[in-house]
Protein backbone atom coordinates (compact mmCIF):
# COMPACT_ATOMS: atom_id res chain seq x y z
CA UNK A 1 0.00 0.00 0.00
CA UNK A 2 1.13 3.55 -0.74
CA UNK A 3 2.52 5.34 2.32
CA UNK A 4 0.99 8.63 1.12
CA UNK A 5 -2.54 7.19 1.22
CA UNK A 6 -5.64 8.43 -0.52
CA UNK A 7 -7.84 9.15 2.47
CA UNK A 8 -10.56 11.79 2.44
CA UNK A 9 -8.63 14.09 4.76
CA UNK A 10 -5.05 14.13 3.56
CA UNK A 11 -2.20 15.91 5.24
CA UNK A 12 -0.07 18.40 3.35
CA UNK A 13 3.71 18.64 3.62
CA UNK A 14 3.34 21.37 6.24
CA UNK A 15 1.46 18.95 8.47
CA UNK A 16 -1.90 20.69 8.19
CA UNK A 17 -4.99 18.92 6.95
CA UNK A 18 -6.17 20.03 3.53
CA UNK A 19 -9.76 21.20 3.26
CA UNK A 20 -12.06 19.06 1.20
CA UNK A 21 -14.83 20.56 -0.94
CA UNK A 22 -17.86 21.26 1.20
CA UNK A 23 -20.32 20.92 -1.67
CA UNK A 24 -20.68 18.31 -4.39
CA UNK A 25 -22.35 19.78 -7.46
CA UNK A 26 -25.24 17.91 -9.04
CA UNK A 27 -25.71 17.83 -12.82
CA UNK A 28 -28.69 20.20 -12.48
CA UNK A 29 -26.58 22.69 -10.52
CA UNK A 30 -23.78 22.43 -13.10
CA UNK A 31 -26.20 23.26 -15.93
CA UNK A 32 -27.69 26.17 -13.97
CA UNK A 33 -24.23 27.64 -13.25
CA UNK A 34 -23.09 27.38 -16.87
CA UNK A 35 -26.34 28.97 -18.10
CA UNK A 36 -26.03 31.80 -15.55
CA UNK A 37 -22.40 32.49 -16.53
CA UNK A 38 -23.29 32.37 -20.22
CA UNK A 39 -26.11 34.83 -19.65
CA UNK A 40 -23.70 37.27 -17.96
CA UNK A 41 -21.22 37.00 -20.83
CA UNK A 42 -23.78 37.34 -23.60
CA UNK A 43 -25.54 40.33 -22.05
CA UNK A 44 -22.32 42.35 -22.23
CA UNK A 45 -23.31 44.45 -19.23
CA UNK A 46 -20.86 42.72 -16.92
CA UNK A 47 -17.87 42.23 -19.20
CA UNK A 48 -14.71 44.30 -18.77
CA UNK A 49 -11.40 44.32 -20.63
CA UNK A 50 -9.77 41.68 -18.43
CA UNK A 51 -12.74 39.78 -17.02
CA UNK A 52 -15.89 40.90 -15.27
CA UNK A 53 -16.88 44.20 -13.69
CA UNK A 54 -17.18 44.48 -9.93
CA UNK A 55 -20.47 43.24 -8.58
CA UNK A 56 -20.80 40.44 -11.10
CA UNK A 57 -20.88 37.76 -8.40
CA UNK A 58 -24.08 39.21 -6.94
CA UNK A 59 -25.70 39.15 -10.37
CA UNK A 60 -24.33 35.66 -11.04
CA UNK A 61 -25.87 34.41 -7.80
CA UNK A 62 -29.27 35.89 -8.74
CA UNK A 63 -29.09 34.34 -12.21
CA UNK A 64 -27.95 31.00 -10.80
CA UNK A 65 -30.75 30.84 -8.24
CA UNK A 66 -33.36 31.60 -10.91
CA UNK A 67 -31.93 29.00 -13.32
CA UNK A 68 -31.52 26.35 -10.63
CA UNK A 69 -35.09 26.86 -9.44
CA UNK A 70 -36.39 26.51 -13.00
CA UNK A 71 -34.37 23.34 -13.59
CA UNK A 72 -35.37 21.73 -10.29
CA UNK A 73 -39.06 22.40 -11.06
CA UNK A 74 -38.70 20.87 -14.54
CA UNK A 75 -37.00 17.70 -13.30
Amino acid sequence: MNSQGNSASSTSRSGRKEKQPSHTWTPVEDVALVEALTELCVSGNWKADNGFKSGYLTQLEKNYRAKATELWIES
